[in-house]
């Protein structure tokens, strides 16, 4: 019976310990640093015609171009979202615009919100996300950053 109870208390303070050490990994971690995107995004700024914080309300599979093997290698997406604030460009309420996303991908998720910078086709019909480092998650230094920057108070 001793043994008994001897090998459920170790079992608990096991069990203790293992939270203990779970809950303090967790409390000592810290929130990403914007600053890498921070000055991703005021590269974008400078270069893109237009950037905003949107908000997806739809998504379809346009296009998917496949690898030599016959293999999808990136599926273009035609992405609808709503503009919840414009850091640059023209001011609309709604917006459509391509992105290409590696295969396989669902693409982007309705509801989701980003900081986005698009730039035009070649025939200057459509937006487009060019390449990576253009869709940036929104955080309030972000927002602040975009925000200091369409007022012309530029780094």
């Amino acid at each position: 019976m001793e043994a008994l109870l001897n090998n459920k208390m170790k079992k608990i303070l096991v069990l203790i310990f293992t939270l203990s050490l779970t809950f303090a990994c967790v409390a000592g971690q810290k929130a990403p640093d914007d600053s890498f995107f921070e000055e991703l995004l005021l590269s974008n700024l400078r270069e893109a015609p237009y950037t905003a914080h949107v908000k997806i309300t739809r998504a379809e599979r346009s296009k998917e171009i496949y690898s030599d093997s016959g293999e999808a290698g990136y599926i273009m997406f035609k992405v609808h979202a709503d503009v919840i604030e414009t850091f640059k460009g023209g001011n609309y309420s709604k917006i459509e615009y391509f992105i290409f996303l590696e295969a396989p991908s669902k693409g982007p998720m309705v509801g989701q919100e980003f900081i986005v910078s698009l730039h035009y086709s070649e025939k200057k019909d459509e937006y487009r996300v060019p390449d990576n480092g253009y869709v940036l998650p929104v955080t309030e230094r972000l927002e602040n950053t975009a925000r200091s920057y369409r007022k012309g108070s530029r780094p």
